[in-house]
């Protein structure tokens, strides 16, 4: 019998994000950032949890909604995630002193 497809993607998502988490903390010193990250990632987790011990049909479409918006601002938190480690990797001409004049 095979597994859930949306819990085995939403816990290897999970995995993905707490290594990220760890990441922020320990290397880019970006505590809000990271925390706000975790926040929503654990809550896309309750949420598809809770989804699936739903008592209802309507109760089980409600929860993987939140479940579906947790996973939008997580994505949010990825994108600005990638801008930090990107930005201090390549800085741009303007932060290396040098102009782009037309």
């Amino acid at each position: 019998m095979k597994g859930n497809v949306v819990q085995e993607k939403s816990y290897a998502f999970a995995s993905r994000i707490i290594k990220a988490y760890n990441y922020l903390v320990a290397e880019q010193r970006k505590f809000v950032l990271s925390k706000q990250l975790l926040r929503s990632d654990t809550s896309l987790r309750a949420n598809v949890e809770e989804a699936l011990a739903a008592s209802s049909t309507a109760d089980f479409v409600n929860k993987l909604t939140i479940a579906a918006k947790e996973a939008r601002e997580t994505s949010i938190g990825c994108a600005c995630f990638t801008t930090i480690v990107f930005c201090q990797r390549r800085p741009s001409r303007r932060v290396q002193g040098q102009r782009n004049y037309p």
